[in-house]
């Protein structure tokens, strides 16, 4: 199941109970080239 959770909007995978019993959320990385841009940029500011 993808669920889409967070203050962002990011998007999460919740793997089947016979994979993982507790099931734990991981978090799925956004690939846009927009976003990818965003972030470059922000990491640039930052620096």
């Amino acid at each position: 199941m993808i669920a889409e959770q967070g203050e962002h909007g990011g998007f999460w995978l919740q793997p089947p109970a016979n994979i993982d019993t507790t099931q734990t959320l991981i978090p799925l990385v956004n690939k846009s080239p927009l976003m990818l841009e965003s972030k470059r940029q922000q990491d640039a500011d930052v620096s």
